[in-house]
């Protein structure tokens, strides 16, 4: 597989996977090291994807279950405290108990 760095400079953000093909780990150290738009992951899987948030600087880089501001993230990307969540439910549990559901 042959890669072209001027296909990677022209691209906005790149990231190579941790266990990436020994080709391609090999062209990333002898071409795009020092290229801030390419980022070699150390993280795998989905702690992949979150690193690069942060690198990239496109949104916060902590996982939602290990926020350690009690900040609860909700899909849409807005920020809660999740005391006011956990307030909500408490009002809330139990309220439809006893009653029968159709769907």
């Amino acid at each position: 597989m042959m890669l072209s760095y001027s296909a990677f400079q022209k691209s906005m953000a790149s990231w190579l996977v941790s266990n990436g093909q020994e080709e391609l780990l090999h062209w990333y150290a002898a071409n795009a090291k020092n290229n801030l738009k390419i980022l070699h992951a150390l993280e795998r899987c989905a702690a992949m994807i979150i690193q690069a948030i942060g690198h990239f600087k496109l949104g916060t880089n902590i996982s939602p279950r290990d926020h350690p501001t009690g900040i609860f993230i909700h899909p849409s990307g807005t920020e809660h405290h999740i005391k006011d969540h956990l307030n909500i439910l408490r009002k809330v549990y139990g309220d439809s108990q006893g009653k029968i559901l159709k769907i």
